[in-house]
């Protein structure tokens, strides 16, 4: 519980969230450290974080979470893909005495198309484990709070407004980090690196853009592309965390 001092009395700060009900229950099932819970309270579901101890007013608690769901949002489009991102309805200031204000902030409704794919598996031992798509988020946002460069890539794919010339900036922040060849750490071929490249420089320079570019003989879709892109920022994301 997130304790801070107006006027004399203690306080709470919770934020409530709004989107995806399925999203929020497998994100409440794996955020549970001090910086970044997410749980069920009634019928809806609330981000609490350590990091809302120190505020004394709603506005900087809202500002605060803003940059918290940016990154959790940024995470789920590689964890969960196609997912209707995390909003923020509510700052709740709940005093010792249980008295309750509720601060509304607007938000975007966003709804896209997705699949979603949990599974049940039964262990050697006979026990059944559940895998959660959402897992690896809170661990990305921990590594998103120590290191720049993952934070900017995650809040890049916050915006979900993906389009060529930013999936070629994504693999760019990605290639500019890892420092090294990404096909010969076997995270993509050679091949389909030449695609996309080919592909994402005739979409943002044109074919008269550059005077010894040649269009790829085979080259990528848009989707292609995005999940081309994704995959090596999931890759990435999962090398940043074993550092």
């Amino acid at each position: 519980m997130q304790r801070g001092k107006i006027n004399g009395l203690l306080m709470k700060w919770f934020v409530k969230l709004l989107g995806n009900k399925d999203d929020l229950e497998d994100l409440s099932k794996v955020c549970n450290s001090p910086e970044l819970i997410i749980r069920k309270e009634e019928d809806y579901f609330i981000l609490e974080s350590k990091d809302f101890e120190k505020l004394e007013n709603h506005t900087d608690v809202y500002h605060k979470a803003c940059e918290i769901v940016v990154l959790i949002n940024g995470a789920t489009t590689i964890a969960l893909r196609n997912k209707e991102p995390l909003r923020i309805e509510n700052v709740i200031k709940v005093d010792d005495e249980g008295r309750k204000n509720f601060y509304s902030f607007s938000s975007v409704n966003i709804t896209l198309p997705r699949i979603r794919c949990n599974l049940t598996i039964k262990s050697q031992n006979g026990k059944n484990v559940e895998f959660n798509e959402a897992a690896p988020v809170p661990y990305w946002y921990q590594v998103a709070q120590k290191e720049k460069k993952v934070a900017e890539v995650l809040s890049l794919l916050a915006e979900n407004d993906l389009y060529w010339e930013k999936l070629y900036i994504l693999y760019e922040e990605v290639l500019g980090d890892v420092k090294s060849a990404i096909d010969k750490k076997g995270w993509v071929t050679k091949k389909d690196i030449k695609r996309f490249t080919q592909t994402a420089q005739q979409y943002r320079h044109g074919e008269s853009g550059l005077k010894s570019w040649k269009p790829p003989k085979h080259p990528m879709t848009f989707e292609e592309g995005k999940s081309f892109v994704l995959h090596i920022i999931e890759i990435w994301l999962k090398y940043k965390c074993t550092k």
